[in-house]
């Protein structure tokens, strides 16, 4: 039973002892901006100029209906990204989706119904 236990135990208790020991190791960021390997490092109010969120908020949570939640995301986001790319700034973009709504509501509304569904979309 012993030497079980040392052939089994010592290399299974090593590996935990250091799977903790990495687990609990702190994480730091490189000092200068792009030092890893030519990457861009933002910051959350960086790329807030960048984003614009919606949320797409299905009738339920089947998978089903996740399914069609994505595509309708997708469906939006396939007809927006052309204007949105050619808006110079936020505000522009911002002016572009509220004089498209409408069109963003039918793509969303032809999504669902092609999917078989028939609830209402606003």
């Amino acid at each position: 039973m012993k030497k079980l236990f040392l052939r089994l135990g010592g290399p299974l208790l090593f590996g935990f002892i250091f799977f903790v020991c990495m687990a609990l190791a702190p994480v730091e960021a490189p000092e200068q901006p792009g030092a890893l390997q030519g990457i861009k490092w933002q910051t959350e109010g960086d790329r807030a100029q960048e984003v614009i969120r919606f949320h797409v908020i299905a009738a339920g949570n089947s998978s089903r209906e996740q399914e069609l939640k994505l595509k309708v995301r997708d469906a939006v986001l396939a007809y927006l990204r052309p204007g949105l790319q050619a808006a110079p700034d936020e505000a522009a973009a911002a002016a572009f989706i509220k004089n498209h709504l409408f069109q963003i509501e039918e793509v969303a509304a032809k999504t669902v119904r092609m999917a078989g569904f028939s609830e209402p979309v606003q």
